[in-house]
């Protein structure tokens, strides 16, 4: 494979997976705010 199309292929594949990974950004954002939510929830419980 040549170096140009090796090049190109790159190059495109880094754009559309941008997308994904943004969004498994937030993802991963919200997943931690939900553990860290349910974190406290467990700690409010067990002092009750």
């Amino acid at each position: 494979m040549s170096q140009e199309l090796r090049d190109l292929l790159r190059s495109v594949l880094k754009e559309e997976l941008e997308p994904i990974r943004d969004r498994l950004d937030r993802v991963e954002q919200t997943q931690q705010k939900l553990s860290s939510d349910v974190g406290q929830i467990q700690k409010d419980v067990a002092r009750l």
